[in-house]
């Protein structure tokens, strides 16, 4: 079962070709496409599935990722993956998967489900020295969070509600990957676990994979119900 992932709504995108079957990436693109997402989508999109040594034919499953994100990087990936799930006439299906659930997903494996004691915090940058960041219960995998559960503020912000974890006696896992200004933010956080320090949490594999479980579960593959979330859909707080 092959699955082609498109994930554009944040630096750097990814786009690979991913063999669900054997649990393993077969070719993988990761750039930092600035505004240029338009141009280059395709063109990495078929190089990619030269490398995989494959075509759109053969593919299982289109999995996108829908935001929250940039205005130009979630309508381009939304839009491409649209585009060629039409062009093969609606025979392969195509499944949009909420960025906060890329990222939460590596917390859903490890966090302890002793409940009560751990939540999860998704956070991605806004730019502008603004993040998006919001909670959820590590025994609610199937949840994605939707555009009340996210808040749209400053990196003080955001620390400080890392902090709620031991104010609170639970655990905070901060499901984010690596940035250096939240690095510099953290330093010195107590009690607080973060996957994505050490490894990417916006992966080919992950997106695919939780595509295909979303499918599994009955969720509608239809173009239609794949909609984008865009960064300004979020509750801002703060200046």
């Amino acid at each position: 079962m092959l699955a082609l992932a498109i994930d554009t709504v944040l630096e750097p995108a990814v786009v690979g070709v991913v063999d669900l079957a054997a649990e393993k990436t077969r070719s993988e693109r990761i750039w930092e496409g600035g505004r240029r997402h338009t141009r280059e989508l395709a063109l990495i999109v078929r190089e990619v599935l030269s490398e995989a040594d494959t075509d759109l034919e053969t593919l299982s499953l289109i999995a996108v990722a829908r935001g929250p994100g940039s205005y130009t990087g979630v309508r381009t990936g939304v839009s491409v993956a649209k585009g060629i799930a039409l062009a093969l006439g609606g025979s392969v299906p195509l499944c949009g998967v909420a960025t906060t659930s890329i990222l939460l997903h590596k917390a859903y494996a490890t966090a302890p489900r002793k409940l009560g004691t751990t939540r999860l915090l998704a956070a991605l940058p806004a730019g502008r020295s603004r993040w998006i960041w919001g909670w959820l219960d590590p025994d609610q995998p199937w949840r994605e969070l939707e555009v009340p559960d996210l808040v749209n503020g400053s990196l003080a912000q955001l620390v400080q509600a890392a902090n709620r974890g031991p104010a609170m006696d639970w655990q905070s896992w901060l499901c984010a990957d690596r940035d250096a200004d939240l690095e510099h933010g953290l330093a010195g956080l107590p009690g607080l676990c973060w996957p994505g320090r050490k490894e990417r949490l916006r992966t080919s594999l992950t997106l695919a994979r939780l595509a295909r479980d979303r499918l599994a579960a009955n969720q509608r593959s239809a173009s239609e119900s794949v909609v984008p979330i865009y960064f300004s859909s979020a509750e801002t707080v703060g200046t």
